[in-house]
């Protein structure tokens, strides 16, 4: 009897073991689906612009600028200065970005990431004309907020479109905005998980 409780716990480790590895699996493979969800979308957005007939130095819409930080500054930030410094390298706020800038904040909870992206944002918020912050650890959060955002900036009315519909208006204008602007409109879009 003992030697088939040990061999059950052993199973059930192993399962346990084996069913944590899937879930990893499985989120990278979600990853890498979103990431090729965005690039069909990112090539729908460019065959769509060949064809509008908006003359290069129109503003597609904005209630600009818009903020949506969901958190206030916080006066006690200090230090990581090495890690905020590489960000002011690279995003090179106060200059008009000649190609798409990306940054990504990694490492374990509660070492500072969303510190330091937030300081940078009220830092430098004069010199975006959006700034949009999404939660992204759930779908359902991620399209919240980015319905949210296209009611605030004006890309939709409040109307009774369907979120999908209202994120891919977003999607279009963040795609758009930059490219289409005779303010050459900077923008970031921030996602949280």
């Amino acid at each position: 009897m003992l030697y088939f409780r040990a061999a059950l716990g052993t199973l059930i480790e192993r399962s346990a073991k084996r069913l944590q590895r899937l879930a990893s699996l499985t989120e990278c493979i979600d990853q890498e689906a979103i990431v090729l969800e965005f690039e069909t979308i990112e090539l729908r957005h460019q065959e769509v612009l060949s064809l509008l007939p908006l003359p290069v130095k129109t503003m597609l819409v904005g209630n600009l600028p818009y903020h949506n930080l969901p958190y206030s500054r916080n006066p006690a930030f200090y230090s990581r200065q090495q890690e905020f410094q590489k960000l002011v390298q690279h995003l090179r706020p106060g200059r008009p970005p000649d190609q798409l800038l990306a940054v990504g904040l990694h490492g374990l909870g509660g070492v500072g990431k969303t510190e330091i992206a937030l300081e940078y944002t009220y830092r430098f918020i004069d010199d975006y004309d959006a700034i949009i912050w999404m939660m992204a650890d759930t779908t359902l959060k991620l399209t919240h907020d980015l319905t949210k955002a296209a009611r605030g900036i004006g890309v939709v009315q409040q109307s009774s479109q369907q979120p999908s519909q209202i994120c891919e208006a977003l999607k279009l204008w963040l795609f758009t905005a930059g490219k289409r602007s005779m303010f050459n409109s900077k923008l970031i879009p921030l996602f949280k998980n």
